[in-house]
């Protein structure tokens, strides 16, 4: 599920039967809209709420104006997709090849531009607000920084304290902290500015996994787990 940008009073949602379709949330109900893939969909993605990227098991498509205006085949199975803000550029996880695939948006194609390789699978892939920097998780724990304008790490710092799959990223709305979730029930608090320090919520949801991160504000972070709670942090970095 995505909210699409500057259109809030949509919701997409894509399910088990390859299809995506939106909500409306004044009414809280499903639009006609009903757009069949070609494969699985594993994660989606907007900037502005008009194109929206679907990355697939087997491809990756876009849709524009609610309508799917290209589909394009790919040699991985892919697990997250991330837009960039500012540019014409996508990022795409791959689950068995462990890497993240940066992608130039041409109009309706995509051009390859550059591969980033991982010890374990790619769980999520996210672009920082202002778009300096693009997170990166895996199934070995590990959590990469890189710099979006050379997709170099952004330090060598080994940001790996979960002890499980990372499962999850979300960014502070002034690109200053993101916060990851885990397998291991916790979710750790990162810092651009001073990588070298975090906050580490053990067992945030005892007994299950982290599903889903999300900021209200720069220092409130909503944490969804598999034990059906949703809860609120409110964070203080010194």
């Amino acid at each position: 599920m995505l909210s699409p940008g500057p259109r809030r009073r949509w919701y997409y949602v894509w399910s088990s039967d390859d299809t995506v379709r939106s909500i409306d949330l004044l009414s809280n109900q499903y639009s006609n809209l009903s757009i069949k893939m070609d494969s699985q969909p594993r994660g989606m993605a907007t900037a502005d709420g008009n194109l929206v990227v679907v990355a697939g098991i087997n491809d990756i498509s876009l849709l524009e104006n609610d309508l799917k205006v290209a589909t394009h085949p790919i040699d991985y199975e892919a697990s997250s997709v991330t837009i960039h803000p500012k540019e014409q550029e996508i990022a795409v996880g791959g689950n068995k090849d462990h890497k993240v695939h940066v992608y130039v948006l041409k109009g309706h194609n995509i051009e390859e531009k550059t591969t980033m390789d991982h010890a374990g699978a790619i769980t999520d892939v996210r672009f920082s607000p202002d778009g300096q920097y693009l997170a990166a998780s895996d199934s070995n724990r590990m959590v990469r920084l890189y710099i979006s304008s050379s997709y170099e790490l952004a330090h060598n710092l080994d940001w790996c304290f979960h002890t499980a799959r990372v499962n999850c990223i979300g960014w502070s709305p002034d690109s200053k902290f993101l916060a990851t979730g885990s397998l291991d029930t916790g979710v750790i608090i990162w810092s651009t500015e001073q990588p070298t320090k975090h906050i580490n919520i053990k067992k945030a949801h005892p007994q299950s996994q982290i599903t889903r991160l999300a900021w209200l504000d720069n220092s409130t972070i909503v944490s969804a787990g598999q034990d059906s709670n949703v809860k609120i942090w409110e964070i203080k970095f010194s």
